[in-house]
């Protein structure tokens, strides 16, 4: 039988979560608490088609997520879609199922779709035919604390059984990185002009909205709180009974967003930064700065690094890369980062003619 492809609108994924076939799946194409999480996105319409199922002989052998967007500039707004995630059967390889629900999503979404960079092997899937282009994001990372355990398992899977003396010699060095780490911080003297939050409230809004003329996406109050609400990854100390049928995150030892407002004297907003810990790593998302404020959010970067023991620091926001690759930072080593970003044709206009730029926060990133 030949491969076939389902699609699944945002109303028709809330029936088919809380349906007895989805309970009864060997393999999951989606958790409940991401789909319950698409099914309140802000942006989504109830006939927008946001999950395909590759179907052989009435089994899931394939399965791609999207993300239902706005790109919003000069008072027009456009609907696009982000790929998200996707997942093949391995034992179906070479049936082109993949390619299949590329061209499914491509077909139904008009082309509107963009995404971030893909891995490597399937890159030539997204770029081969000529659809889309690619900017690339400039950043930094920073290493804080010695984790070569986790470089090894990303770099050299096959050196598994090395893991558990490569991540006693880790412990072992940052009982003396830890020390120079606490001498070489520089002391936060600025609590009283730094506000956590929960919500977007109507002044921040303003802020945010007044400080995003170059982002296509203009994620302020509503989408924002959104995302705190409807996480797609849960703390726990264990995984669960859906990791077995589940090929993506839905739990994580340690997972944390904090929404942060940077004031001056008078309680004035000057700065708005969200930060997602997950793992003794640190993103920098959707953050917006006053030039005042760059030193002082950069100071709030190493607090956060210094108390939660953090190993690695990612941020592409302009002004903090500036900020650090000229400054001297108290992490052990700091390298350039590039992120990838994708958009079709049919959206070129955006991104070359009107110069629209993305950001780290853009997608589905803050939510993994």
């Amino acid at each position: 039988m030949a491969v076939t492809i389902k699609s699944y609108t945002t109303a028709q994924l809330e029936e088919f979560i809380h349906s007895e076939a989805f309970k009864h799946l060997p393999d999951y194409p989606i958790s409940k608490q991401r789909a319950i999480s698409h099914i309140n996105n802000p942006r989504a319409d109830k006939d927008d088609v946001i999950l395909y199922l590759a179907m052989l002989d009435n089994k899931i052998v394939g399965y791609r997520l999207l993300l239902v967007e706005n790109i919003i500039h000069k008072g027009t707004t456009e609907k696009v879609a982000w790929y998200s995630c996707v997942w093949v059967d391995p034992n179906q390889r070479g049936l082109g199922i993949a390619k299949k629900m590329v061209d499914a999503a491509l077909k139904d979404w008009e082309l509107k779709i963009v995404f971030q960079g893909p891995v490597k092997a399937s890159k030539q899937l997204y770029t081969k035919d000529g659809f889309f282009k690619q900017v690339d994001l400039a950043g930094i990372r920073m290493y804080a604390r010695f984790d070569f355990k986790t470089i090894i398992k990303n770099k050299q899977p096959g050196w598994k059984i090395a893991l558990p003396f490569v991540g006693v010699t880790d412990k072992l060095l940052n009982v003396f990185g830890d020390v120079l780490l606490n001498l070489r911080t520089p002391r936060f003297k600025a609590e009283s002009k730094v506000l956590y939050v929960n919500e977007i409230d109507e002044e921040l809004n303003a802020f945010l909205l007044k400080h995003q003329q170059n982002s296509p996406f203009k994620r302020a109050k509503e989408e924002l709180n959104w995302i705190m609400k409807y996480p797609w990854v849960f703390s726990a100390p264990t995984n669960d009974a859906l990791g077995k049928n589940y090929y993506f995150s839905s739990l994580s030892t340690d997972f944390r967003v904090f929404m942060i407002k940077l004031m001056d004297n008078e309680k004035q907003v000057k700065g708005f930064m969200l930060l997602q810990i997950r793992e003794k790593q640190l993103s920098v998302y959707q953050t917006y700065l006053e030039d005042e404020k760059v030193a002082e959010a950069a100071q709030l970067i190493y607090q956060f690094v210094k108390t939660y023991k953090l190993n690695t620091i990612s941020l592409f926001q302009p002004q903090l890369v500036n900020y650090f690759n000229k400054h001297t930072t108290p992490f052990l080593y700091k390298k350039p980062l590039t992120r990838a970003y994708f958009y079709s044709h049919k959206l070129a206009h955006y991104f070359e003619e009107e110069q629209l730029i993305f950001q780290a926060g853009d997608g589905d990133m803050v939510f993994t």
